[in-house]
């Protein structure tokens, strides 16, 4: 067996398993992983043939594994907990102190195997229907200004992930952003099409009122399209806001933390959707 840096090349079957496991993807998902992480992404080949693969994301202070999938005739054989742990012990080879993975059930033992600690749930959400009435404006976010959400992201999120949601931005096909009376930015949100739905994510607001003018704005012109969504479990008045807009519990998740919570601590009530559940 053997653990090889992902290229372009495996741009197949990065996305073939990521649709059998009906996750949303867009070929543009595993470019900007690339884009930001050109040695944290990995393969397994067993005699050439791919039969897993799993990204991590380094920011300033913290890691994140994720996008782990293993070929199903192949679980249980221990693949995935070798790529759990070559992924872990890359991070940590970089001086990383604190990694979170987002863990579907079938992940979760492997994780406590290397010491993770449950954090806190969150659920992903999914949203079929015509569109919302609209909120209050919210103005366009665009490269141009896309400085002014630096200051909130890193209050809220924790940690500067602004080079991740750049490369973001560039998928999107829609991105938005609200002022306070002031002028200050107190909110944002982005929204990536995907081969099979379309996501929003990252929703970052000060308030519900805020992230409901934002969502609303992100659910304009779906074509009834499916749209996804994750949403820290702990903030219960983001999941009433999303229940609300017609959303409905669309799968469990579990957030799993390795190293010391207070680096890369979000506020989690002001998080109202996850950029994706592979980076945070």
């Amino acid at each position: 067996m053997l653990i090889r840096t992902m290229t372009l090349d495996d741009m197949d079957f990065f996305v073939s398993q990521c649709l059998r496991e009906c996750w949303a993807v867009a070929p543009s998902w595993l470019e900007t992983h690339l884009a930001h992480d050109p040695d944290g992404c990995f393969l397994v080949e067993v005699d050439g043939h791919s039969i897993g693969m799993m990204t991590t994301t380094c920011y300033r202070q913290t890691g994140w594994m994720g996008n782990r999938i293993i070929d199903s005739a192949w679980r249980g054989k221990g693949v995935g907990t070798q790529l759990l742990r070559h992924g872990f012990d890359y991070l940590r080879g970089l001086g990383i102190k604190t990694i979170r993975v987002e863990s579907e059930e079938t992940s979760i033992r492997q994780c406590h195997q290397l010491e993770f600690e449950d954090e806190l749930r969150s659920p992903r959400m999914l949203y079929q229907g015509g569109p919302p009435a609209p909120g209050k404006e919210v103005a366009e976010l665009t490269t141009d200004n896309f400085g002014e959400i630096a200051a909130l992201d890193a209050e809220v999120f924790g940690d500067d992930r602004m080079r991740f949601l750049e490369l973001m931005l560039k998928m999107s096909d829609g991105a938005w952003k609200a002022h306070r009376p002031t002028g200050d930015v107190c909110g944002f949100i982005m929204r990536l099409p995907m081969m099979n739905c379309l996501m929003i994510g990252p929703c970052v607001a000060e308030d519900p009122e805020t992230a409901s003018d934002l969502i609303r704005r992100a659910l304009q012109k779906v074509d009834d399209k499916p749209v996804v969504a994750s949403i820290p479990g702990t903030n219960t008045a983001g999941l009433e806001l999303h229940r609300s807009l017609g959303f409905r519990f669309g799968g469990p998740c579990l957030r799993q933390r390795w190293g010391p919570s207070e680096i890369g601590a979000s506020k989690l009530d002001n998080i109202f959707a996850l950029a994706t559940g592979a980076a945070g």
